[in-house]
């Protein structure tokens, strides 16, 4: 599941609006090997979108949960 910085909600790359997300989880969901959604979604979003998205998900019937997170530029750089 992604969530755009404007509040755009996306499960496998197809908008998907808020009412209609916990079926969407859920169809996505019985066609996946493992039961996990994976959360994407700007720094900037809102917290409450991400809590919205992962109550949704729980709702649907996921066994778990991850946060897709992208490495910041000069992380892990050796320092002198």
């Amino acid at each position: 599941v992604t969530i755009s910085t404007d509040g755009v909600i996306q499960v496998n790359g197809d908008v998907v609006k808020r009412e209609k997300l916990e079926s969407a989880i859920k169809a996505a969901l019985e066609t996946a090997e493992d039961k996990i959604v994976i959360l994407r979604g700007d720094k900037d979003i809102v917290y409450g979108e991400a809590v919205y998205v992962l109550d949704q998900a729980q709702i649907a019937g996921a066994a778990g949960f991850a946060l897709a997170t992208t490495k910041v530029k000069g992380e892990g750089a050796a320092k002198d």
